[in-house]
């Protein structure tokens, strides 16, 4: 055949696509019968491997061109690939030894690469004989180096080579031979046998060498065969396994029997010949009634006149074949048996487990009527395989017979109590338990008979779930063969019965295990059960058997907690064998319940690539994704569940849930309406009832997070409904108690009656003193709050949660109450924290804390130390800089922002741009802080802050326009934000981003763009927004006063410091102290300047005792005092400052407690330093402002020194009349702070 032909019969172009030609190939072979056209079945096969050789002639050029290309491994690769491409020289040891002598197998520069590109290489060509996987194993090491190459290869493909490499093949390659040699044969002797197949019944598979395809389906012979002589012997299978209605086995068994045949006819277009064919061929002769063939060709096979030798395999089926169709014809003598019996003992000294070979033995003994010795050997060889379907049929079938001739025994008083004993087996091999027993009834035992005896009746009791009429006899029969191994032990030589019950000792072991546990003696259960495993992994010859045992073992211990144990068995079974699901199965749960997310997702990959109809195994890998919010992972797993067809309640539930944290809850409740339908009906896979209280859990969450559309909770009363459901299958379940708690807290109906019965009901419970805390502080009680996560740390020290929030209550009460005793404390909690989790994290929260406190090589040792830990902490780098920054070591500062900003993801955290652009404006290094601010905008939601900052350095970089839109941004920002949540307090925002547009465009120079703000902007704001006539529009009440008050404040500061207009100034401040004072007083005061009484200044302080307050009021009188005195009106200004000191006396108990707060002391000594000042202390203003250059920076500084120390001491001078002195510290601190319209102000006015 020329390349040209190929192309034709396959019906495609020429082509360099290897799958076109496979596809090609398939769709071709279905529609050609080998029996009905042999030669163009071997022509199609021809053109496929003719096609598939040309994938590799690409012509002269590209082939010299590759092999140019190939190093010395690629060229011994090629090699390999030449011995193994025929089957001959394949199994030749000798050629492998060779090719494993080569230098660049063995040199150290090249083994490695050559082992794993020879691994690669096999992943595609893996059917080599055992001996040769031995061969390779031996230099290639990859057994003993299992876990390094499982990082490169598959873990099942590894396993696959170390069973090979461990096991025997089923097919013995040395038996393999050309075909024309076995067709001779054939011809010489007369054997000539047709299979005729229905076309397109079977579809080979492809491999790179076709040959591979005849291995497989030769290894996988008796498994094709299996297929057929299941749906056969359907009758005799149990009621679960077996086929009906008749129509539908004896089709499924027409449908088997095609395919063998297909599959036999198939292997005949290959060269090669494999004496297993026989055996298939065999088979189809007497499954089809073709008897005398049959008859002929077993006693060819027997007297080895067709080959010199086959395997047992093939000889034992010709026995098997031979003695069932002599029967069948009525020529089956004795003579027949006896030869066939001695051939089947050679066979079994060949291969003592050989299946076949002990069918046969138990076939012989059934047609002499030995039905005892009949079942023991069909037992045996279910021992080996208990899923063997011709043995269950065999031994039946035995049954059958031997339940007839024990009956007629017993009837002519024939039958020994050893007979009746035998009757009983047979009826409870039928699985006719009633019958067993009523013969077993009728028994005398003796010794001779006992073990047995004990034996069925218990197996008998146990099967009809009477445990307690069944563990005597069970005990019994542990003693008895207990004291059989105990006799062998010491050297005691047993019978062959007994050896063979010994074999049986893990069963027993079993049987009593199950029995115990059934009967609640767990601690029994779990030693016997232990027993049964241990036993049988000695002497197993049916893994399964071991494995069944080692599942209901492992049941067991999950049952009673025993997670870990469990874990262990379900390891040690996948250990044993590869794809083990029902052990893949049990692991996932167990996984589940220890919280092993990882292995959870694995297994339930294991698990779906098997038996893909599987439902728990989503709902476990759904749970999980579900648990760590991955919801894409989960929709993924709940879509492969919709593929593979599952219906489930289970997954609704799941997908509901995921429905639910989309916001889509009306999908949501519909979907779990229905679970709930199908639960009251009964019709739901939702049976556990754990699984039920779940589900309510579930829905009554949904219920209670659903809002109106003005966002309130509408459905908390149907919410209640669901949790009482639940509560009736378990009333005191935790997760319905905190729903409960839920439900009553925004029904405002007794949350604190359900924390308390929860601490009643759970008391060890840490964390229910911990949400009880979590409860006081959502509604203010901070006292309470914190009693409890003390009592959650009695009982749980290492509760991160809890020794956070108390960290956090007493840093909040420092920054409030400024007490150092609070800093310590938050202190202890972080560092008992710390103590418990040695972990980057709370470092770095700790340093944060030392950072408040103006501890600040505390805090650079603890950013530090989370650095060793995870050099890719980015809030360790922040925190780091953060400490050097405080210190005024700014450039190092800068470089631990810049290594936060290189680690962190995008979008992560904006504070490393934040603190850098604040050092590089600290430094003068004006641009290089504006691209610190961009990138960060660009990377991150907007932030008024960075506008607000992009603004200020612009305007230091004397960009005004740009200056101006950014705070107009801002505005609009804010505005914005007004409307959207009605919040008042934005009024101020507004109002601010005004006042500083105003002073950018003073330091322009744009005086009439200054006077248009202040006329056109800020007081139209004040006007349309009620501030003009605040009590005739706003009517405030409560902390609208404070607000209002504020708004003032800032107000009379801007005309103060900004414009220099006093008059203004003035009346902001006296409108700024009314509103600070209570309604009533407010009220009391307006009625006494009507009437004409002289207005005096109200006094809020006399009545606030809030200290944060009190530090505003003071600010407020001191600022006031200031532009009395530049108003020079003295006494006045005197007598406010004098009220400054005493609101801070209040606050702070005295002016020095006052200044001890080190986060805010620079600005305090200023407020201090001018009331001192004012009240003609001047020595005493002039030293405080002194100790300015010595004080710690502020915390929002951005100056390189102390601006405030120049601002004030200008202030001062001024006031002094030293306009000389004011005109140097105004310049010194319009150098630090070039951007401040009042220094600008002052200097233009005192330079005129």
């Amino acid at each position: 055949m020329i390349i040209e032909d190929a192309w034709k019969i396959l019906g495609i172009d020429p082509t360099k696509d290897e799958n076109e030609i496979r596809t090609a190939y398939r769709t071709c072979v279905v529609k050609v019968n080998p029996e009905d056209d042999p030669e163009g079945f071997k022509q199609l096969r021809e053109a496929y491997d003719m096609a598939m050789a040309s994938l590799n002639d690409t012509g002269k050029e590209e082939n010299e061109s590759e092999e140019e290309n190939k190093d010395e491994i690629d060229i011994h690769i090629d090699k390999a690939d030449e011995i193994y491409s025929d089957i001959f020289s394949r199994r030749d040891e000798d050629k492998w030894r060779e090719w494993l002598k080569a230098s660049v197998v063995n040199e150290l520069d090249t083994a490695d690469k050559l082992r794993e590109k020879f691994l690669a290489y096999c992943m595609g060509h893996f059917e080599f004989p055992h001996n040769i996987w031995k061969l390779f194993d031996g230099v290639f090491n990859y057994r003993a180096e299992h876990a390094q190459l499982a990082e490169i290869f598959p873990k099942e493909y590894l396993d696959f080579i170390i069973y090979q490499t461990e096991h025997e093949s089923f097919l013995n390659y040395s038996r393999i031979i050309k075909r024309n040699d076995i067709d001779s044969r054939m011809a010489e002797i007369g054997l000539e046998i047709n299979l005729e197949s229905k076309p397109g019944i079977y579809e080979p598979e492809v491999f790179d060498t076709p040959v591979d395809v005849y291995i497989k389906e030769v290894s996988f012979m008796h498994g094709h065969i299996d297929k057929v002589l299941r749906c056969r012997y359907s009758d005799y299978m149990s009621a679960e396994e077996r086929i009906e209605p008749e129509e539908e086995r004896k089709k499924q068994e027409d449908d088997a029997l095609e395919y063998l045949k297909a599959v036999l006819n198939h292997l005949k277009t290959f060269d090669i010949f494999s004496p297993i064919e026989l055996a298939g061929i065999l088979r189809v002769l007497f499954l089809e009634n073709r008897i005398e063939e049959a008859v002929s060709l077993a006693e060819i096979i027997i007297d080895n006149r067709l080959l010199d030798d086959v395997d047992v395999y093939v000889y034992s089926t010709a026995m098997f074949v031979l003695i069932e169709a002599k029967n069948i014809l009525g020529t089956l003598d004795e003579e027949t048996l006896d030869k066939c019996d001695e051939l089947a003992d050679r066979q079994l000294e060949i291969i003592s487990e050989s299946i076949m070979a002990l069918q046969v033995k138990g076939q012989i003994r059934y047609y002499k009527k030995d039905y005892e010795k009949a079942g023991e050997f069909f037992i045996k060889a279910l021992d080996i395989n208990s899923r063997n379907n011709e043995a269950v049929m065999l031994l039946r079938r035995n049954s059958d017979a031997s339940i007839d001739y024990y009956n007629k025994s017993i009837e002519t008083g024939e039958a020994s109590e050893s007979d009746k004993l035998e009757l009983a087996w047979s009826y409870f091999r039928m699985e006719k338990t009633e019958e067993t027993l009523q013969v077993l009834d009728t028994i005398n035992a003796d010794e001779s008979i006992f073990y047995g005896y004990n034996n069925l009746y218990g197996r008998c009791f146990y099967n009809e779930k009477e445990y307690e009429k069944a563990y005597p006899y069970l005990t019994k029969w542990v003693e008895m063969i207990e004291a059989m191994e105990a006799r062998k032990e010491n050297g005691e030589k047993l019978s062959d019965k007994d050896e063979e019950r010994l074999t049986r000792i893990g069963f027993c072991y079993y049987m009593i295990a199950s029995c115990a546990e059934n009967l609640d003696k767990t601690e029994e259960a779990v030693k016997y059960y232990k027993k049964s495993v241990e036993k049988t992994e000695k002497t197993y010859s049916d893994i399964n058997e071991l494995l069944y045992y080692q599942e209901n073992y492992g049941k067991l211990l999950m049952d009673q907690g025993r997670l870990e144990e469990a874990m262990g068995v379900w390891n040690n079974m996948i250990e044993r064998i590869d794809h083990c699901v029902p052990a893949y199965v049990h692991r996932q749960k167990t996984a589940f319940e220890m919280k092993d997310a990882q292995l959870v997702i694995d297994d339930y990959y294991n698990i779906i690539r098997d038996v893909p109809q599987y439902p728990d195994a989503y709902v476990y890998a759904a749970k999980v994704f579900d648990i760590y919010n991955q919801k894409e992972n989960c929709e993924s797993v709940l879509k492969r569940a919709e593929e593979a067809g599952i219906e489930s309640d289970r997954l609704q539930s799941l997908k509901a849930r995921l429905l639910s944290k989309s916001g889509e809850s009306d999908k949501a409740l519909n979907i779990y309406k229905e679970i709930d339908e199908h639960i009251d009906s009964e019709q739901s896979d939702i049976f556990d009832d754990m699984d039920k209280v779940e589900f309510y859990a579930d829905m009554a969450t949904l219920l209670m997070n659903s809002t109106d559309v003005s966002g309130k909770r509408n459905r908390l009363h149907e919410a209640e409904e669901y949790v009482k459901k639940g509560r009736k299958i378990d009333e005191n379940n935790k997760r319905l108690f905190w729903i409960m708690t839920d439900v009553a807290e925004w029904n405002q109906t007794g949350a604190e009656k359900v924390y308390e019965k929860m601490l009643e009901l759970f008391p060890e419970d840490a964390f229910v003193d911990y949400e009880y805390g979590e409860y006081f502080n959502r509604n203010k009680d901070v006292k309470k709050a914190e009693q409890c996560y003390m009592n959650c740390l009695k009982k749980d020290s290492r509760n991160r949660s809890a020794n956070n929030k108390l960290m956090n209550i007493y840093q909040t009460r420092y920054s409030n109450l400024e007490e150092r005793s609070d800093y310590d404390k938050a202190v202890s909690y972080a560092t008992a924290q710390l103590e418990n989790d040695d972990d980057d994290y709370y470092y770095v929260e700790r340093a944060l804390l030392y950072l408040d406190g103006y501890d600040f090589d505390a805090a650079f040792e603890d950013a530090s130390k989370a650095l060793e830990k995870n050099p890719g902490n980015v809030y360790a780098y922040n925190a780091c800089g953060l400490a050097r920054m405080r210190v005024g070591r700014f450039k190092e500062a800068l470089e631990f922002f810049d290594k936060a900003i290189a680690v962190m993801e995008k979008g992560e955290t904006a504070n490393p741009y934040m603190n850098a652009a604040k050092c590089c404006e600290t430094l003068g290094e004006y641009e290089k802080a504006i691209h610190y601010l961009e990138v960060c905008r660009r990377e991150h939601e907007y932030n008024s802050t960075h506008v607000d900052m992009l603004a200020r350095i612009n305007l230091k970089l004397r960009r005004f326009e740009i200056t101006d839109e950014y705070y107009k941004e801002n505005e609009r920002f804010y505005i914005k934000k007004r409307k959207e949540t009605n919040n008042t307090w934005y009024d101020l925002r507004i109002l601010k981003t005004k006042y500083r547009r105003a002073e950018s465009w003073l330091i322009s120079g744009n005086y009439s763009a200054v006077e248009r703000i202040i006329s056109e902007e800020i007081n139209v704001f004040l006007r349309e927004n009620g501030y003009l006539a605040v009590e005739t529009y706003l009517k405030p009440k409560g902390n609208d006063r404070k607000r209002i008050a504020t708004l003032y404040k800032e107000l009379a500061d801007f005309y103060n410091f900004t414009r220099r207009y006093n008059k203004k100034a003035i009346h902001f401040y006296e409108e700024s102290l009314k509103y600070w004072c209570p309604e009533d007083q407010a009220q009391k005061k307006g009625i006494m300047g009507m009437l004409g009484v002289k207005k005096e200044l109200p006094r809020p302080e006399a009545i606030i005792k809030d200290r944060v307050d009190l530090d505003d009021i003071a600010s407020l009188y001191a600022n006031f005092a200031y532009v009395c005195f530049m108003s020079d009106d003295k006494q006045r200004s005197e007598e406010l400052a004098k009220r400054s000191l005493e609101c801070i006396i209040k606050g702070y108990g005295s002016p020095e407690t006052y200044l001890n707060y080190p986060p805010l002391k620079p600005q305090r000594i200023r407020v201090v330093a001018i009331d001192m000042y004012l009240q003609g202390n001047k020595a005493r203003a002039f030293e405080m402002l002194d100790s300015l250059s010595g004080c710690m920076r502020c915390y929002y500084c951005y100056h390189e020194n102390c601006y405030e120390q120049f601002l004030y001491l200008a202030r001062i001078y001024e006031m002094e009349g030293d306009k000389e002195k004011a005109l140097d510290n105004y310049k010194k601190a319009f150098q630090c702070s070039p951007d401040d319209s009042e220094v600008y102000q002052a200097l233009k006015d005192l330079e005129k």
